[in-house]
């Protein structure tokens, strides 16, 4: 049925006024696509760094424009000279961001990126002083790079910004008055870089890129394959396979679960074995479990893959130690050999509580160490493990063709694991 003759023309009338804002908007400009997005890092002079912030690049008809969100954990509230100041903490000199107070278009290019200059002034001051100077100025002269923009320090005075510039001057700040830094200063630059997008889109993933990886730059990579189960039954048992062999020459292997409260799991020296380790893991809830792999040339390549999960595995105690020989065992190896096309597999279980002393009254207690000998007494791989790996280990390897194999190790207390294991045994020989 159609609606009253009052109703049709306010329909009429939204229309046309959708038609003229997209058309204005578009004359404008204004309609913008998002491009890339950055994270902002402060480094200091042995550069170790801190994530400052993010920046989102669009994309316009008048060019590329951004938009910059700060991390508000990373500064401390101050009220300085008359106003308030975000500023970056340290025991020596505070860092505090000045805003930029005048027009500003946030418009760059390769080729001019002092917009985003003029967005990342900062003054100093050091913690005992009352107020903050204008004259103490910090200036980073930026320049692009393969991944983003660097911006290196420069000191200026800043008291050029007291008052208003000149209508239409956009560029107050002279730059033949920006003068090599002392060394007093700890923030010595600032690193936008581009961030790749996480195919996990895990709130906890930056954190574990800055603290498991030092805040390497990683490539999310398909030939780092990393097998689980979508549910875990028995979120004390969740078995995991990491086969890296298709990026080749591998150095290290690191794999950990985001939400556990104990992220780490293991880690891999493959050394003469293929980059290829199966374990099983405890987790507290659903998470996020990756391997990041890195190759000779030290770039990190990360996978990984989502596991739902009913939680608590790593907070209730083992099942093992309600035994009354748990003890008499503890320590104990069975493996056994088998005979690939270019490989030996290796699956061997050690009697172990694991205990990763999330329990009241149980401290950690945890295998942490494994070293798989040849014959000869040559190292064929390394393993550290950690406290989420399951209850009574059981672990998978491709070593090179070979008859038999030796693992020795420890745990946190420091008792032996040493078995030999052979081919065609069923058992291990202790």
């Amino acid at each position: 049925m159609g609606g009253s003759a009052s109703e049709i023309n306010r329909q009429a009338w939204r229309g046309w006024f959708v038609i003229v804002l997209l058309t204005l908007a578009l004359q404008t400009g204004a309609v913008e696509t998002i491009e890339d997005r950055y994270r902002i890092i402060g480094e200091n002079q042995h550069q170790e760094s801190i994530v400052l912030g993010s920046l989102t690049m669009f994309d316009s008809e008048k060019g590329r424009s951004y938009r910059i969100e700060w991390d508000e954990e990373q500064f401390d509230n101050h009220f300085l000279s008359m106003r308030p100041f975000k500023c970056l903490p340290h025991p020596v000199q505070l860092i505090c961001h000045l805003p930029y107070p005048y027009q500003i278009q946030r418009r760059i290019s390769d080729q001019d990126l002092t917009d985003l200059e003029y967005d990342l002034l900062f003054l100093h001051k050091t913690p005992e002083e009352y107020g903050i100077n204008a004259w103490n100025g910090l200036y980073f002269k930026f320049r692009p790079t393969e991944n983003g923009f660097v911006g290196e320090l420069r000191e200026t005075d800043l008291n050029v910004l007291q008052a208003p510039p000149e209508e239409g001057d956009l560029r107050p700040i002279n730059a033949n008055a920006l003068y090599e830094p002392s060394d007093k200063h700890w923030l010595r630059r600032i690193i936008i870089e581009k961030v790749e997008p996480d195919p996990l889109n895990s709130s906890m993933w930056e954190d574990m890129r800055l603290t498991l990886l030092d805040g390497a730059q990683v490539v999310f990579d398909d030939r780092v394959r990393v097998l689980a189960p979508d549910d875990a039954e028995d979120s004390m048992n969740v078995p995991v396979l990491v086969d890296a062999s298709a990026l080749g020459d591998v150095s290290r292997i690191l794999v950990f679960a985001e939400l556990n409260p104990i992220h780490k799991v293991l880690e891999m020296e493959p050394l003469h074995a293929k980059p290829l380790v199966g374990f099983r893991i405890k987790v507290q809830q659903a998470t996020p479990i990756r391997a990041a792999v890195q190759t000779q040339d030290g770039q990190w390549h990360v996978g990984g893959r989502i596991v739902e999960a009913a939680g608590g595995g790593c907070t209730l105690p083992s099942l093992g130690s309600e035994n009354s020989d748990w003890a008499s065992r503890m320590g104990e190896v069975i493996g056994r050999l088998w005979s690939n096309q270019d490989s030996t597999r290796l699956r061997l279980r050690i009697m172990h509580p694991m205990d990763t002393g999330l329990v009241p009254g149980i401290p950690a207690f945890y295998v942490n160490r494994l070293e798989f000998l040849d014959p000869t007494g040559e190292t064929l791989t390394r393993l550290f493990l950690h406290e989420p790996v399951s209850e009574n280990p059981v672990i998978t390897l491709d070593l090179p063709k070979g008859d038999s194999v030796t693992v020795v190790g420890t745990d946190n207390n420091g008792n032996p694991v040493e078995a030999r294991i052979m081919a065609g045994l069923k058992e291990a020989e202790i």
